[in-house]
This record gives C-alpha cells, structure tokens and sequence, in this order.
C-alpha cells in the first residue's frame, strides 16, 4: 500500500528512533518511497502546468473568436444603418424583429485637453500607492519591518 507524502515524512522523522541494524534499511525504503512519491508529484504538476498553457491558448483563440463576432456585428450594423438612411426608412418591422433608428446621446471626445477651457475641467485628486519594491529593498537592506507592511519570504518547490 502507497503511504500518503506526509505519512512518510513523519515515517522518516521516526526512523532516527529505529535500532542501528535496521536503521539503514528502513531509511532505503523510505528514501525509496519518498523518491517515487515526489516524483509522482512532479508529473502530476507538470502535467497541469501543460493542461493550464492549452486552456490559455484556448482562451486566447476564443477571445480572437469574439472580437471577431463583435466586429462582425459592428459591420452589420453599420451596413443596415447606412442602407436603411439611404432608402429614407427610420424602422422597419419584420416577423420577428423590428429594426429602427435611433438618435444616440450625444458623446464628447477631445483632441487636446490642454486647450479645453477650465470651466469644462475638473481636478481629480492625486492617488497614491505602497510602493513594494522600496519596502523590500529596505526591508533586504536592513532586516526591519515599514509599518503598515509585512515583508516576508517563503519557501517553494521548483520542479526542473
């Protein structure tokens, strides 16, 4: 029966208290075990990252896909407006659709807002942010904390 990592990691930490004539037996198997269970380990996460990589190139071709339809739409619209403003037509009503024209509300873009007059301005107050990198430099620099901030850093597993 395959033990669980941490059955093996706390059957490993037990082994120190085995007598001297077993003790390189059973630290064998255990190595042996842990071995094949990390390495077990390491195909399933490989084998996620490859699955996770196909579904984001299978997001991106359907997020091509959309803009595609979109843009479609767009055009289609545009096509009947243009052709139903030739022909005089403000709506038309189908079996079971009716296609009408409408006004939209008006929109503003400018070309240069430092020409706009001031009365058509408003200030937005500044936005401020934590800056990380200096907080760990500091923090890498001197080993103290910034209040307000926790710098900390882990352990993890890297697969090659």
């Amino acid at each position: 029966m395959m033990l669980h990592l941490y059955e093996l990691s706390t059957a490993y930490r037990r082994v120190a208290d085995i007598g001297d004539d077993m003790f390189e037996q059973a630290l064998d198997q255990l190595e042996g075990a842990i071995t094949e269970k990390a390495e077990n380990l390491a195909k399933l996460v490989q084998e996620l990252n490859a699955e996770s990589a196909a579904i984001q190139g299978e997001v991106w071709r359907l997020q091509q896909m959309v803009a595609s339809r979109e843009g479609r739409v767009a055009s289609i619209k545009d096509y009947l407006l243009r052709n139903l403003e030739i022909a005089g037509l403000a709506q038309v009503k189908g079996t079971f659709f009716t296609v009408a024209v409408r006004t939209s509300p008006p929109s503003c873009r400018y070309t240069d807002a430092a020409l706009v007059d001031l009365a058509y301005q408003v200030v937005v107050p500044a936005t401020t942010k934590v800056d990380s990198a200096a907080i760990i430099a500091h923090w890498k620099a001197t080993g103290e904390q910034v209040a307000g901030a926790v710098v900390r850093q882990a352990k993890h597993v890297r697969i090659t």
